[in-house]
This record gives structure tokens, sequence and C-alpha cells, in this order.
């Protein structure tokens, strides 16, 4: 369970995102996007449902990215902290904060191996498409159960069962991670990392997140009522195991 990847995978890391990540007009066009809207505030919506008074709560959102997650978390808790270990992330997350004039959200360069906050410094954790870019998924997960005050880490990872996420892990070196990731490991890495219950639900077959022609048109915008249609009718047959996004709550 104390999986290892080695150094060189978190140094692969560092180095993809700083450079995938350093385009602010590709995070502004996220949040304007139909289909990259609904996707970034659904799935958050989906991992907070459980979640009780979170206006006044303060959240960390560990491997913020470029922020979009940190703007969409800061329309639901008090205060946000977004951390991740890209500087070029960094750099594209606070001038986008800056530019969706977001005051209640700040972001820093920081390392979930070693993140130099106290124990118990925010109310809730929060994370999107992280741990199976880690290099200790197990470590990662017990830092962050510590530096939360009510021991409780919601979000999403992805599910290296669909299909399309499966392909898009054996394309992309740095994705590799992900055909670890599924319900069971999940379940298993937060009981072993000392959360009590895991509630683990089942989001999106529809590819949201991937620069394809298809999302990038606009004009497609009016056919997304039927995409989620279908989405929710998928989640409540067997096919739930293949869908795109595992959503989860643990808690202490």
């Amino acid at each position: 369970m104390n999986q290892h990847r080695g150094d060189e995978f978190k140094q692969l890391q560092r180095e993809t995102y700083d450079s995938l990540y350093n385009d602010l007009d590709f995070a502004l066009y996220k949040v304007q996007h139909p289909f990259r809207q609904y996707f970034e505030h659904h799935i958050v919506s989906l991992a907070l449902k459980g979640l009780e008074g979170s206006e006044r709560m303060t959240c960390l959102d560990i491997g913020c990215g470029q922020g979009i997650t940190t703007y969409v978390l800061s329309k639901h808790f008090n205060r946000v902290v977004g951390v991740d270990f890209s500087r070029g992330a960094i750099r594209t997350a606070t001038a986008f904060l800056e530019a969706m004039d977001v005051e209640n959200a700040t972001v820093l360069v920081g390392d979930v191996d070693n993140l130099g906050l106290a124990r118990d410094s925010v109310d809730v954790v929060h994370f999107k498409d992280f741990l199976h870019h880690t290099v200790e998924p197990l470590r990662a997960l017990e830092n962050l159960r510590e530096v939360s005050s009510q021991g409780r880490v919601v979000g999403a990872e992805v599910n290296g069962r669909s299909p399309i996420m499966s392909l898009f892990g054996r394309l992309a070196k740095h994705e590799r991670g992900l055909l670890d990731s599924n319900r069971q490991w999940l379940s298993d890495l937060a009981l072993a990392a000392g959360f009590k219950e895991i509630t683990i639900d089942e989001f999106s077959f529809y590819p949201y997140p991937m620069r394809i022609p298809i999302i990038g048109d606009r004009r497609l915008g009016p056919l997304l009522p039927a995409i989620t249609a279908v989405e929710t009718f998928l989640v409540k047959t067997p096919l739930r195991r293949y869908a795109n996004y595992l959503v989860f709550d643990a808690s202490c």
C-alpha cells in the first residue's frame, strides 16, 4: 500500500505542469466554455454534497494547477488556499484569480510531501486529479488528513477503469499513475491513511477536460443537457464502474 513511484516521477510531473499550465488564456477559456464550466462546477458540487456549513470554513485545494478549482471552491468556502508544486501553474493561477476578481482565495507554491502547514490549520482539504500524480499516495493522504481540523478530505480522482482515462494514461507518460487508480485502490488508501469512512460515487463519461476539437466548439453547447442526462442514467447502471471520475468524501 505504501506505493513509491520514485523521484524521477515527481520531477516529470513538475516539468510537465510547468509547461502545460503556463497559459492564462486557456485557464480563462475553461470557465467560459459551457462543457468545461459545467464540469468544473458540478464535480466540486458532488464532492461537497455531504459537507454542511462550508461557507464558514477554510479549505486547502492541493494540486490546484491553474486555479480553476480554487476559483470554484471560493464560491463555497469562506477562505481557500491553493497549493501546487509547479511554479508555472501558480503564476497562472495567481493571474487567473485576479482576472476573476476572487478575493477570498490565494495560491502558493508547495509540496504535499512537505506542506509546511500546522496540524489542523484548515477545516477541509480538497483535491481533483491529484493523488495519482504523487510519488507516495499513502503518505500524501496522511499529510492531508493531519492538516484538516475535521480530518476530512474530499474531491475527485481519475478512474483508471475508464476506457478514455486508461488510454490517456498509456499515451501520456506523466499520467501513468492513473492506471493504478480505481475504486478499491482509493478506498484502501483512505483507510490505510487513517480515515474511518469513505464514500465514493462515479461521475462523467464524456471527456470534458480533454483538449479535443469537439469540446473546443462552443456551438455544441446546446447538446450539454442531453449529454448530462445520459450520464445521469449511466451512473445508475453497472456501467458506472467505467466512469471517468471517482468523487469521494473521506472522514475520520
